[in-house]
C-alpha cells in the first residue's frame, strides 16, 4: 500500500508487529492505515513513514465489521465454492474446524455453523 500510494517509509519498520491487531482488515483498510500513517508523519513535518506513525494510525483504526460477521461472511463464500483450490487450505484455527472435517470441505457444517451465525447476528434468510 506505501508503494502503490507513492508513500515513503522508513525500511526499518517492523511490519510484523501489527499483524495480530490488522489479521482480517481488508486491502482497504490497510490502505487507510498506510495513507493516515503518512498523514501522521506529515503532522510532525517529516516526509517519511516511522513505525510510531504507522502504530498509530492502526490504533486509531476502527474496522467496519464485527468478527461474526467476518466469519459469517467467510462461510458463505467458501459454501458456494465449487472448487476446492479456491478455498484457503490454513483458516485461523476455530474457522479451519468449521470448514473441514477428516481433511475434506463439510459443507453440512459449513451450513450448520451460517445458521447459527445468523441467529446470533439476528438475520433474516430470504427462503
Amino acid at each position: 500500500m506505501f508503494s502503490k500510494n507513492a508513500i515513503p517509509y522508513d525500511n526499518r519498520i517492523n511490519f510484523t508487529t501489527l499483524t495480530d491487531r490488522t489479521y482480517h482488515f481488508s486491502g482497504a483498510d490497510l490502505e487507510v492505515i498506510a495513507v493516515r500513517s503518512y498523514h501522521n508523519a506529515r503532522q510532525q513535518e517529516r516526509d517519511t513513514v516511522t513505525e510510531e506513525d504507522l502504530t498509530k494510525a492502526a490504533d486509531e483504526f476502527i474496522p467496519d465489521r464485527d468478527p461474526d460477521m467476518y466469519e459469517y461472511m467467510m462461510l458463505l463464500a467458501i459454501r458456494e465454492s465449487n472448487i476446492v483450490p479456491l478455498v484457503p487450505k490454513l483458516l485461523e484455527g476455530a474457522l479451519q474446524n468449521r470448514v473441514y472435517e477428516d481433511g475434506k470441505i463439510s459443507k453440512a457444517k459449513i451450513s450448520q455453523r451460517i445458521r447459527e451465525l445468523e441467529s446470533q447476528l439476528r438475520l433474516r434468510r430470504s427462503r
